[in-house]
């Protein structure tokens, strides 16, 4: 009846602990699921990627396997280059996690059971650490209490709500220490085989929870001898009954260790080919010291962002040193009586110190020597990228710790009531500390892609199995790509792309690098045809999913090549994400010219995509211009050692590189980017000199033209790129010819730019800045919509130059909301200078002035409120001085 009592009390606490830390959640627990966690109060996002959708995805995917959709360990639906052997992926995927997850989201959907799983996680968390707690105290009021140090610490929920494995992985460390426990102190195999599941399961969980329990486990046997009451401490009849007792554990560890080389040969087995490698090795330190926290983040002292998962508290940290200090007082009266309970807190107490300085990586004290010298000892250590994840084992160690220290400090009290009231006291100022470290932000979880599906559909019709390559494409280990996964697993989309921390070799070099440059809408016929003997036949473009480090323009640039491309049929936009089926070639014929242009679509006008009409005092005709991603200052480019450097207020970064010497270079880093005729740097120089101006293509000099340059005040000139073949690093050499020139910024731009005169208006559609949210073709606008976009920086561009003078700001919006409602605010700015700011209020028109003094890079960024939809239709800059 007890052990009913306590898994359904542990239950009822684990709930109430629930509701407290993971607030709103509870309310939302069927729609929405914890993407991360932070110390800002809780909000809402759409689906967003991250590892909670790559952890799903593999969650799903065990359950696909169990209902005959998929065959077993095969993973079609990422990474598939057309050989089903390549697929074959034999692996646990997180039992029993995955089925507790798709038992549950066969009741209430995907976000129910990945709530639900997580829950459960928390609950046998906290059922294990009371049975280990139990073991070192008396009193039940403590154990109870002491016990939920496991399921209230920061650390965990910041790796539950983060949907790191290890979040729910770590229900199993306790129950490893529990299981060594019954063994060493009372011999018992059943510890044994509670330490074995427990230690296969945290392999299978997460490899750093099974790696650091496993080290754990060795200090825990340590600390139970030390605990074990039995007399003689030791003797031959122990050592055989204890190694009998612990050999189900051993057995269990060397399977677990054992089991990724068995993997491998049954890959081998069944598909007659080896595993196919990872590009993995021992982590570089500066790689480790990326990820490494800070120690003053344990008590909430540190700036360091990646130290806020690291706190510990006050409270906890007072308590082990006041009941240490207690217990030894205790043994110097009373050595025989307490010093095994002084003995077995010291032993704890160091184990506490050892994880608290590994867990600070190359930030920990000393030169981090310690950690050096682990790394050096333990091999495996070596592919510890985050160092904190060392800390899946300390809830429990300060569980057990907290329940000796109070159980030395109560007696001290002499009142009854004050002892009760100690544990109380203790855990209310734990609760204080922790629960207002992590926030959950909750994302939507999308049960509908309509693009996905349209894939699906016409794959369905044509008799052939959905098989996309999804843009972006990344190397193979972008976060991004975890929400290919989520779309893929709503239809059984097949996709070259996928996501995992470790990328294959080969993938990067004949996927990645074949097809990068489809990131910027290029494809080739001879990739088609590549794409065509893997059996892919449609593409799949998320415009809201492309981060400058992608192309060197915005996705409108790649939207465009698209939509123009004579061998792609759009087949549907569905918000953001666009689908294409690629077409074979000569089967269908695709109109050319303005036809191709991104407005059309049946029965809609050819919207000016490109520049908007103009009245007769704008620009003549429209421009084909693609906003710059990729901006250089000069003086920080690689240069020749007579290439000097000047001090300049007037230069973008107060200095520019003065070329006045025999030999003297600028470099200009090198870009990958597809040819096209309109392509070109721009270069903000002064002086009277010529420039030779050597283009970089695949590392060697291909051409060089001369550049004049004769201006007393910082002038833009155009270098235009000279035609090459293909998909290609190009790069720019700037060497000095004669005269004398200064050289101060650079940047790659794709069509025209021409500052507009006194009198003039430059009119900008909306869709061609660097957006989020989704593109409307019908009139070139940038959509932002409340359900699927969040707040924040959404909108921004063109970061380029506007000639000194006065000019007239307006951000042309249009939303359904009432008038008055705020719908975001616009910035103004010139590197680091802010020029001004407004809010965009429905209704109202939202425009400013600005007076420019250097003609350098201008962007205007939007800041989205989030609190209804909106329209960005254009922007207008008129010179007006």
């Amino acid at each position: 009846m007890r052990v009913w009592k306590t898994i359904l009390g542990t239950g009822l606490v684990t709930l109430a602990v629930w509701l407290l830390f993971a607030w709103p959640l509870p309310a939302h627990v069927a729609t929405v699921v914890p993407s991360s966690a932070h110390h800002a109060p809780t909000d809402f996002q759409p689906t967003i990627p991250g590892d909670h959708l790559q952890f799903m995805y593999y969650c799903w995917l065990a359950g696909d396997w169990l209902t005959g959709h998929t065959p077993f360990f095969y993973n079609l639906y990422e990474f598939n280059t057309g050989d089903p052997r390549a697929c074959f992926h034999p692996d646990t995927y997180y039992i029993p996690f995955s089925l507790i997850f798709n038992a549950s989201a066969a009741l209430g959907g995907r976000a129910f059971g990945w709530n639900l799983t997580g829950f459960l996680s928390l609950w046998l968390t906290y059922l294990f650490t009371l049975l280990l707690t139990r073991r070192y105290t008396t009193s039940e009021w403590i154990a109870w209490w002491v016990a939920l140090i496991s399921i209230i610490m920061p650390f965990r929920w910041v790796n539950l709500f983060g949907g790191s494995p290890a979040g729910f992985a770590m229900m199993w460390t306790p129950a490893v220490l529990l299981g060594i426990d019954l063994a060493i102190r009372e011999n018992r195999l059943a510890g044994g085989w509670l330490a074995g599941f427990a230690i296969l399961g945290a392999a299978w969980g997460d490899q750093h929870v099974f790696f650091f329990s496993a080290l754990a486990a060795v200090g825990w046997c340590c600390v139970a001898f030390a605990a074990r009451t039995e007399r003689p401490w030791l003797s031959w009849r122990y050592v055989g009954r204890c190694l009998l007792a612990l050999l189900p554990f051993l057995l269990f560890l060397a399977f677990a260790l054992k089991f990724p080389k068995l993997m491998k040969w049954l890959t081998h087995f069944v598909t007659g080919v080896p595993a196919v490698d990872f590009s993995v090795g021992p982590r570089h330190w500066r790689e480790v010291l990326n990820y490494s926290p800070e120690w003053p983040g344990y008590w909430g002292r540190s700036p360091l962002a990646i130290s806020d998962q690291i706190f510990i508290g006050y409270t906890i940290c007072a308590v082990l040193l006041a009941g240490w200090f207690a217990l030894l007082g205790r043994t110097v009266r009373a050595f025989r009586a307490d010093a095994r309970h002084w003995l077995v807190l010291t032993l704890l107490g160091a184990g506490i110190v050892v994880v608290l300085y590994l867990a600070l990586g190359y930030r920990a004290p000393f030169d981090a020597r310690f950690f050096n010298l682990a790394r050096k000892l333990i091999p495996p250590y070596g592919f510890i990228r985050q160092p904190a994840k060392i800390l899946s084992v300390l809830p429990t160690l300060l569980a057990v710790g907290a329940a000796l220290s109070l159980g030395a400090l109560m007696p001290l009290l002499r009142n009854r009531r004050l002892q009760l009231a100690l544990p109380t006291l203790v855990l209310a100022l734990l609760i204080w500390e922790y629960a207002g470290q992590t926030h959950p932000t909750l994302a939507r979880l999308d049960d509908r892609q309509e693009a996905y599906a349209a894939v699906a559909t016409d794959a369905q019709k044509l008799g052939q199995p959905p098989h996309a390559l999804v843009i972006v494409l990344w190397p193979g280990d972008s976060h991004y790509s975890s929400l290919y996964q989520h779309y893929a697993s709503l239809y059984r989309v097949r996709m070259v792309n996928g996501y995992n921390p470790f990328i294959k070799k080969n993938y990067f070099l004949d996927i990645f690098r074949r097809f990068e440059s489809v990131n910027q809408g290029v494809l080739s016929d001879e990739q088609i045809a590549r794409l065509d003997t893997m059996g892919v036949h449609w593409l799949l473009f998320h415009e809201n999913l492309f981060p400058e480090k992608v192309s060197p323009f915005p996705a409108a640039c790649t939207l465009q090549n698209l939509l123009r491309h004579p061998r792609l049929k759009l087949l549907k936009q569905d918000g953001p994400v666009w689908a294409f089926r690629i077409l074979n070639a000569g089967s269908e014929t695709r109109p050319t010219g303005d036809a191709c242009r991104p407005g059309l679509r049946p029965g809609a006008t050819v919207p000016d995509f490109q520049g908007l009409e103009k009245p007769a005092d704008h620009f003549s005709k429209p421009r084909e211009t693609f906003f710059p991603a990729r901006q250089w200052e000069l003086e920080r480019c690689p240069r020749s050692e007579s290439c000097a450097l000047q001090a300049d207020e007037g230069a973008s970064a107060r200095a520019y590189a003065l070329l006045a010497y025999t030999n003297a270079a600028v470099e200009i880093p090198s870009e990958r980017v597809a040819f096209r005729p309109t392509l070109r740097w721009l270069l903000r120089a002064r002086g009277q000199g010529v420039l030779d101006c050597a283009q970089i293509v695949n590392s060697q000099p291909c051409v060089t033209n001369g550049l004049s340059i004769s201006a007393t005040n910082w002038t833009w000139y155009a270098v235009p790129a000279v035609a090459f073949l293909g998909f290609a690093p190009v790069g720019l050499n700037l060497r000095y010819a004669s005269g004398s020139v200064d050289l101060d910024f650079a940047l790659l731009l794709d069509g025209d730019w021409s500052s507009p005169v006194k009198g003039q208006t430059l009119e900008l559609p909306g869709a061609i800045f660097f957006h989020a949210g989704m593109t409307d073709l019908a009139n070139g606008s940038a959509v932002f919509r409340v359900q699927h976009d969040g707040a924040g920086i959404s909108f921004y561009g063109p970061k380029l130059p506007l000639e000194v003078g006065d000019y007239r700001v307006a951000v042309e919006a249009a939303s359904p909301a009432a008038p008055g409602t705020d719908l975001g605010a616009f910035n103004l700015d010139q590197g680091t200078t802010m020029l001004a700011s407004a809010s965009v209020i429905a209704g109202q028109p939202a425009q400013v002035r600005i007076h420019i003094v250097r003609n350098l890079p201008i962007n205007l960024v939007f800041v989205y409120s989030g609190k209804a939809d909106v329209v960005l239709r254009r922007v207008s800059f008129a010179r007006v001085e």
